[in-house]
């Protein structure tokens, strides 16, 4: 057959059949869920088998007319009526009922034989049939009965269950049938309602269901039809065709999917963005396999879910979901642009501005880029930064941003923000002028040439000027206080600024000196001193005012130093003296102090040598301390200064200083002795220390002695020590004879003593033995009044056999008994047996009870006198002689005393009368006489009535004193001794006494009278004194006058007394007449007399009464803080019966604050009176007694202290007030009160300024202490106290506290104080904190890379020190190369920094980065640098191979030959830099059926990659490389980036002298009729990345060789007529379309054509639509060898201009060529 025929044929075959063509494939869709009815209740009856005819409605209005047609030829069952009766008859019919007869009636039941009597089948409805009675057509047999077939129809037919390809039916079986029935519908047969599910049907196809009953009885079927019931299954989903994977267009997107399969009535469309729909449309078109549907309007990148729902009538199908993203696009402006001034601040501006509005980032912000440039031309110096300055986006919620950038002042900028996302955003601009200010900082300052006593300045004009320059301002401080102000005014002449300087302190002006004519300036400043620091500040002056300042430290030289001043020394010990000077006015370079120490000869000498030269260094210095010297020793001092320029002059002392005591050394030639035979006493011999041992007067030694191990015997001892008086220093020797026990070790310890104890001095000694020592123990062990019971042990050191025992009784040191105590020891028992032979009279023998048979003695010692003290003393008898004695003290016990004797009386004085006795011969206990005093009933009375008891203690006291006895009076009294066993017998004096006369007390009764018209004589009356008070027998009285005036001139009066004899007692009254002078005031005096002269009593005789006079000896005795206590005498001239006193308190101010008034109770004259001042705040009075004669002492209250108050008294009488005299008293300093109304202010951040109200009063000199407390942490609720400061002075109301922490918690606190105490503290409120200020470094700034991951680093840090926050962290600015600043974080109120801060940064690998962190506060913080970080490369990012190899097309073997294939690849995906800069790239090629091999690793790998000589040698085993080294790399630079994507084609396997290169990559031919697959691979310094395998590549079969010439022209011939054809046909159905889509703006199809594979290979743009070399030249003039090239470039050509989503069209003209 002719090839070239056949495929003509089967091209017109298909161009006449594509108009016709009907597509019928249908996509399954799930079904959605129908919520089926309840199942029929199963009844008795028989299960049904139904017969359902299904009939495809023709009249559903969703069909398509197609559909219809086809549904109509379909159906093969046309609906009958509900009832009609469908039966299947057998061959031959029931005969028809023959007529009855007469014949006798039968009766054949159903189902019987009727062949011999037909007529007796009478069954209703029944016949005889095939000999057997059974039911006629329409009936059937149910029991013995016939129905009729229409009771088998089935009812309330119903879907329990809709699928899209089944129907679960459910229906009503009919009632009580009994035989077995069968229910069909289309092939579908059930015996029961049970399982009655219709599959394979067609989604959404409406069916009409018709069930059909049906019975077999006796071979025959009869069935029934029931109601029809239209019923739609539910239709399928469609199947979405688009790319899940590829981002789309938001403006127009094509939404593709496959039609449903089924029948479909419309497709439901909807977007939906966050739930929210955007977009919704209904598709009608169902007549074609592939839908589309266009949405617009979507927002660029952002996420959307679609969803299609298919409608087939009322049935809609389960939604077919589909998500997609669309495509970045540039965002729009960003909003708020505008610029902000900074206060104060003209070199910097905010530039202020949000992110664009929501729909307009068409994408994620990445980035924002600033920038700003000056308008001005022509503008020098200008800061500006057209460079761009990038922020890295905050997250959506944070779309607010804040840079601060420098400036120039007074320069119109234009400034400019745009935001990126995957593309660059609309630029939005805003123009702004700077202000301008003050002078700026001078450009440089220095200071040079520095002397002692000048500096020479030098500066240079400020780079910002801000205008004419007027001057500049120099200021000189020294110590934070101005020293000195220089004003240097400028004029500019001829281009040039001349300036002079005016000193202010000298009030001179000097040229300054221009170096360069304008701009730089140089001044001596003079007048300084030597080694001062001072800080000079320099501010430039222009119109605006003085500028910034800039200033600069410096230190002047030194000198030599002036001499200290004033040296004197204090000592403050044995060994150290401090020697205090005075510095010298100024400090005249780093300063020592030479101290030379000069030491006494010895210790009372007046000569010194030197001992040594103490250094001190520090100017301020005015002490040092001198070690090292000997206690109690002269010394003097001098003193130099010294700076490195020479030292000062001499200054010395102008006395000695003796050092302190010390502790005295060890005494000197220190021995003990003891004489022969004297065991009981040593003799201790020392010396003083030596004299420079003494360390002062040594004033006494101690001396003590103990032994040094414990012994069985009493051990005498003296281990507290005894004083030793020290002698004069001539005599300095010393001995002691002390008592020692004999035969003990000793430690004897002289110690010498002057203030303190000195080193002990010890020596050790045994003493000599002799006699027996003394008994271990002697104890009492039982007494009474008579008796003693002693007992003993015998001596620990006997010393010998002992004979007995001596007991001596002793009292009141007279031997009272001695006691010989016998022993002999009784061998047999080895015990002692002793007795006691009594010294007394009657020489008793008593035996001595030994308890122990040889240790233990008691012995009872009677005859003894009660309470009696007695020594008993016994010591051992041995060989040698008595021991040592033992001693005991012990008293007998008390009894009832005897009592006293011989008791009498002598009179002492009128008040006084002593009592004698004599004690009883023995006292019987502690003894006690009390002594009853006896007092008459009356002066003259026998009758004695008990006045009083006297005691007196001690049996020895023989007489006691009575005292407080009447004068004149008598007296008896009785006396008893008492124990505390009883009292004696009562003891009386023999007489009574009487006590002597004394002074008798004041007359009764006094007072004159005037004789009735008689002015020259009064009459003077009084009585005697009372009884109790005459104390004696008044023998006479002495009456007395005396005027009351100055002058006692010509004035009758007696001031020496008239003598008025006594009368007897029982006539006690007395008159007496005196002369008088006239109008005379009188003190009238009576004094009685017994042997002593009385008590004087006064009357006065006023002849004219008036005011009183002034008081007298008016003073303060006592003062404290709130009160005075006064003191003064009546007045001398009273004038009158003084009544009483007033008292005014006066303050300075004038002011009276108390009114007194002090009321005699006791005067003579009665009357009372009553002061009140309505002035006074306080008015009180008080009664006193006897105020007449004597002082009068009142306690003033309720006073302030520390106040001056003048004290006014004034006498009262009957007439008026006297005199004032006055007083003026301070009281004392008292604690003050608290302060009122502290309160606190923040200055800055470092001072706070505290206020309050000084107290109501000023209790003294007073000052008040601030206490400041500070937080202990920022978070901390405790408090600590730091310091306190001091405020003088009452009136101080405020002060200023510095040196305080920034943003730190401060409590303060004041008292209040005097040299009294002081108040209690008061808080300032509650705490404050200080204002904020620039927050420190951060802490451990740190870069670490993170793992797998190269294109971002993360960067840590923790919170600056606590102290060094200054203000409240609320976010920190991160910056770092290459990109701008971004804010990292947002603490309300504050960062915790519980924690370490990490934030991730993107970077670009393979380059050094430094990052920058400031803390910020309010204010930015100071900013920490990082070390260089050099982020590495990785290896490159793994590609899927499809978004590489991009072409579909390139995979037909229609675009092969049969030793090439053509590819297409993504240049840009592959060569993406994301992890580090590509240096390789390339492409595997190996065989489908080979197993792939480990991919290349690095550029060394994939250089060494096998070529196409050794890949073909190995039986093109593995894979081969076949592009050559750095042949994408080239590629790329040959080419600029453009947007888009950037598809290359290269055609594998074109070169074809390849066999001779063995070690070169060359693109040699492939096998024949083979597939292959690709690797891209490509490669960063790091390592390399490959793809998957991808694609199957087929070359084609060869070429054949023996085709007939002519068939091949006949062919040609065929194919060139067959073109004409197709190329009509592709130009209406391809071309002309293709047009109207690039008129529309749609990118071009892919093109792939042949390529050579090396440079010159054509390479397509997709988003240009042209390739780089012209079209028409590549493909217009080319020659064809033969048709089938020719057919082949054809096909190329028409595949170039089909679209992608045209893949139909493709297809159909890929069949037809």
């Amino acid at each position: 057959m002719n090839p070239g025929l056949g495929f003509s044929c089967l091209l017109l075959f298909s161009v006449v059949c594509v108009d016709a063509d009907v597509q019928t494939s249908n996509t399954p869709l799930k079904s959605s869920s129908l919520s089926p009815s309840s199942p029929p209740s199963q009844t008795s009856a028989p299960a049904l088998a139904t017969s359902i005819t299904a009939s495809s409605s023709s009249l559903s209005p969703s069909s398509p007319p197609s559909q219809i047609s086809k549904s109509a030829l379909a159906t093969s069952i046309a609906s009958s009526s509900s009832t009609q009766l469908m039966t299947t008859p057998s061959s031959t019919s029931p005969p028809t009922a023959a007529p009855t007869t007469s014949a006798t009636p039968c009766i054949i039941i159903l189902g019987k034989s009727c062949q011999t009597s037909p007529s007796c089948c009478q069954v209703d409805h029944a016949t005889c049939y095939n000999n057997t009675c059974q039911c006629e057509g329409n009936f059937f047999q149910e029991g013995e009965t016939c129905s009729n077939v229409s009771t088998l129809k089935v009812t309330n037919i119903t879907a329990t269950f809709v699928g899209e390809r089944n129907i679960t039916l459910g229906w009503t079986n009919p009632n009580n049938i009994k035989p077995t029935l069968t229910y069909t519908v289309l092939g579908h047969s059930w015996n029961s309602p049970m399982d009655t599910t219709i599959t394979g049907l067609r989604p959404g196809q409406l069916y009409e269901i018709v069930i059909t009953s049906s019975i077999i009885q006796y071979n025959v079927t009869k069935q029934v039809n029931s109601t029809p019931v239209s019923i739609r299954t539910y239709p399928s989903e469609v199947t979405v065709l688009n790319s899940r994977t590829r981002k789309v267009p938001a403006s127009n997107f094509s939404l593709t999917f496959n039609r449903s399969d089924g029948v479909a009535s419309w497709y439901i469309v909807t977007v939906k963005h966050q739930n929210e729909i955007v977009f919704n449309t209904t598709v009608y078109d169902n007549t074609t396999e592939t839908i589309r549907t266009q949405i617009e309007d979507l927002q660029p990148a952002t996420t959307y879910n679609a969803s299609i729902v298919t409608v087939s009538g009322d049935r809609y199908s389960t939604s077919s979901t589909f998500s997609f993203i669309t495509k970045d696009e540039p965002p729009g402006y960003v909003e708020n642009l505008h610029i902000k001034n900074i206060p104060d601040n003209y070199t910097a501006v905010e530039v202020i501005f949000s992110c664009p509005n929501e729909t307009e980032r068409h994408g994620v912000l990445k980035f924002y880029i600033l920038s700003y440039e000056a308008q001005d031309t022509n503008a020098e110096g200008v800061l500006e930064n057209i460079q761009e300055l990038n922020i890295s986006a905050q997250p959506d919620s944070n779309c607010n941003y804040s840079r601060v950038v420098p400036v120039t002042p007074q320069v119109n900028y234009n400034f400019s923000v745009q935001a990126f996302n995957k593309y660059a955003g609309k630029k939005s601009t805003k123009s702004y002028t700077t202000p301008t200010g003050k002078c700026g900082r001078v450009g440089s300052f220095d200071a040079w040439n520095t002397s002692a006593h000048s500096v020479t300045i030098q500066w240079t004009k400020p780079f910002l000027p801000n205008g004419n320059i007027l001057g500049y301002l120099v200021k000189i401080t020294r110590n934070g206080n101005d020293d000195k102000v220089i004003n240097v005014t400028c004029d500019k002449t001829k281009q040039k600024q001349e300036c002079r300087a005016a000193d202010t302190s000298s009030k001179k002006s000097t040229a300054v000196v221009s170096g360069d004519g304008n701009g730089q300036y140089d001044y001596t400043i003079t007048g300084l001193l030597s080694y001062t620091n001072y800080t000079i500040g320099i501010s430039c002056i222009n119109i605006n005012g003085t500028g910034e300042e800039n200033s600069t430290a410096i230190q002047t030289n030194m000198t030599v130093p002036s001499p200290p001043k004033d040296p004197w020394a204090s000592v403050n010990s044995s060994s150290t003296v401090t020697l205090f000077w005075t510095h010298a006015d100024h400090k005249d370079g780093p300063t020592t102090y030479y101290v030379t120490v000069w030491e006494a000869s010895h210790l009372t000498s007046e000569s010194f040598q030197e001992k040594m030269v103490v250094s001190v260094s520090g100017f301020n210095s005015t002490s040092v301390l001198v070690e090292g010297l000997r206690s109690y020793w002269n010394y003097t001092f001098n003193i130099t200064a010294a700076t490195p320029c020479g030292n000062s002059s001499v200054l010395s002392m102008n006395e000695t200083v003796r050092t302190k005591e010390s502790a005295p050394g060890k005494v000197t030639r220190f021995r003990i002795h003891q004489d022969p035979g004297n065991y009981t006493s040593a003799e201790v011999i020392f010396s003083c220390p030596n004299e420079t041992e003494r360390h002062g007067v040594i004033r006494y030694y101690k001396l003590s002695y103990e032994a040094k191990r414990t012994y069985t015997i009493n051990v005498t001892e003296h281990p507290q020590e005894q004083n030793i008086t020290a002698q004069s220093e001539p005599n300095c020797n010393y001995s002691l004879m002390l008592p020692v026990t004999p035969q003990v070790k000793y430690m004897f310890t002289v110690q010498a003593f002057n203030t303190y104890g000195g080193v002990n001095s010890s020596k050790s000694y045994t003493t000599h033995t002799g006699e027996s020592g003394p008994v271990d123990s002697l104890d009492v062990l039982d007494t009474t009044a008579h008796s003693i019971r002693i007992q003993w042990t015998k001596p620990s050191l006997p010393n010998g056999n002992i004979l007995g025992y001596l007991i001596k009784v002793t009292s009141d040191g007279k031997p009272d008994l001695v006691i010989n105590v016998t022993c002999e020891q009784i061998e047999l028992k080895k015990k002692h047996s002793c007795k006691t032979v009594d010294n007394t009279e009657d020489n008793t023998s008593i035996v001595v009870v030994n308890h122990d048979g040889n240790g233990q003695y008691d012995f009872n010692i009677t005859a003894l006198q009660s309470y009696t003290d007695y020594t008993i003393v016994i010591s051992c008898v041995s060989i040698n002689g008595r021991g040592e004695e033992t001693k005991t003290t012990v008293q007998t016990n008390m009894t009832v005393p005897s009592p006293p004797k011989d008791f009498w009386a002598s009179v002492n004085s009128s008040s006084s009368v002593t009592l004698f006795w004599t004690h009883a011969d023995h006292q019987d206990g502690p003894t006690t006489y009390y002594i009853t005093v006896w007092e008459a009933a009356n002066l003259h009375s026998d009758m004695f009535g008990e006045n009083k008891i006297v005691s007196v203690s001690g049996f020895y006291n023989t007489s006691v004193v009575v005292g407080d006895l009447r004068s004149y009076w008598k007296y008896n009294c009785s006396i008893t001794a008492a124990t505390p066993c009883g009292n004696s017998s009562v003891l009386s004096l023999n007489e009574t006494i009487r006590t002597n006369e004394s002074a008798p007390g004041k007359v009764e009764n006094l007072h004159i009278e005037q004789i009735k018209d008689n002015f020259t004589f009064v009459e003077v009356i009084f009585s005697c004194p009372k009884e109790t008070e005459r104390h004696g027998d008044i023998k006479y009285y002495t009456l007395s006058y005396e005027a009351q005036i100055g002058n006692h001139s010509n004035v009758t009066e007696n001031p020496t007394g008239l003598n008025i004899s006594a009368e007897r007692e029982l006539n006690c009254s007395y008159s007496q007449v005196v002369s008088v002078t006239p109008q005379t005031n009188y003190l009238f005096s009576v004094v009685a007399h017994d042997s002593f002269s009385g008590s004087i009593a006064t009357g006065y005789q006023f002849a004219d009464i008036g005011k009183p006079g002034n008081v007298s000896d008016f003073t303060s005795t006592s003062i404290n803080s709130t009160s005075i206590r006064l003191s003064f005498k009546p007045p001398r001239y009273p004038n009158g019966y003084i009544l009483g006193y007033v008292l005014y308190v006066h303050t300075e101010d004038g002011e009276c604050k108390q009114a007194v008034c002090i009321i005699c109770t006791d005067c003579k004259s009665h009357a009372t009176f009553r002061v009140e001042h309505d002035k006074c705040r306080l008015s009180r009075n008080v009664t006193i007694q006897t105020i007449e004669t004597s002082p009068t002492n009142y306690d003033v209250t309720s006073l302030l202290s520390y106040t001056n108050y003048t004290f006014t008294v004034a006498a009262v009488n009957s007439f008026s007030v006297g005199i004032n005299t006055s007083l003026v008293v301070q009281t004392d300093i008292d604690v003050p009160s608290v302060p009122s109304d502290p309160s606190a202010f923040v200055l800055n951040t470092s001072s706070v300024e505290v206020s309050w109200t000084p107290p109501t009063h000023k209790s003294g000199p007073t000052d008040y202490t601030i206490i400041i407390q500070q937080a202990t942490g920022r978070f901390s609720s405790k408090f600590e106290n730091t310091r306190n400061i001091t405020v003088n002075g009452y009136q101080s109301s405020k002060t200023t506290i510095n040196g305080l922490l920034s943003s730190w918690r401060y409590m303060f606190s004041i008292m209040a104080n005097t040299s009294k105490g002081a108040s209690r503290p008061i808080m300032f409120g509650s705490n404050i904190t200080t204002q904020e200020s620039q927050p420190c470094e951060v802490q451990n700034l740190k870069v670490s890379s993170i793992p797998d991951n190269f294109t971002a680093v993360n960067l840590t840090w923790d919170c600056p020190k606590e102290r060094e926050r200054n203000g409240f962290i609320r976010n920190y600015t991160v910056q770092y190369s290459d990109s701008g600043a971004m804010v990292d974080g947002h603490y309300e109120p504050e960062d915790p920094c519980d924690k370490t801060h990490s934030v991730i940064l993107p970077v670009r690998p393979e380059h050094d980065y430094t990052f920058t962190v400031s803390a910020n506060a309010m204010y930015r913080g100071k900013p920490k640098q990082s070390d260089v970080f050099y982020v590495t490369a990785g290896k490159p990012l793994k590609k899927d191979a499809a978004e590489i190899f991009k072409s579909m097309a390139a995979q037909s073997s229609d675009a092969a030959t049969d030793t090439s294939f053509a590819i297409s690849f993504d240049s840009k995906t592959l060569l993406d830099g994301t992890n580090g800069n590509i240096i390789e790239a390339g492409i595997l090629v190996m065989k489908k059926t080979e197993t792939p091999q480990a991919d290349p690793q690095n550029v060394t790998d994939l250089d060494a990659w096998k070529n196409w000589y050794k890949w073909k040698n190995s039986g093109y085993k593995s894979s081969y490389r076949p592009t050559p080294e750095h042949y994408l790399l080239q590629a790329r630079r040959r080419r600029s980036a453009s947007p888009g994507e950037r598809l290359t084609s290269y055609s594998v396997g074109a070169d074809e002298n390849c066999e001779g290169k063995i070690d070169q990559f060359c693109n040699g031919p492939l096998e024949p009729d083979t597939t292959y697959m690709v690797v891209a691979v490509s490669c960063t310094s790091a390592g390399c990345t490959s793809t998957e395998p991808f694609g199957n590549f087929k070359t084609k079969r060869a070429a054949l060789d023996d085709v007939a010439p002519w068939t091949i022209a006949f062919g040609v011939t065929t194919a060139l007529l067959l073109c004409v054809i197709v190329i009509l046909v592709i130009y209406i159905k391809v071309v002309q379309p293709a047009k109207t889509q690039r008129s529309r703006g749609e990118a071009p199809v892919e093109l792939s054509l042949r390529g050579t594979g090396q440079s010159g290979d054509i390479i397509y743009d997709e988003a240009a639509g042209a390739s780089t070399s012209d079209y028409n030249n590549t493909h217009a003039n080319r020659c064809y060898e033969n048709e089938d090239t020719k057919h082949q470039h054809t096909y190329e050509s028409l595949v170039n201009q089909v679209k992608d989503h045209d893949v139909h069209l493709y297809e159909t003209v890929q069949v037809r060529l």
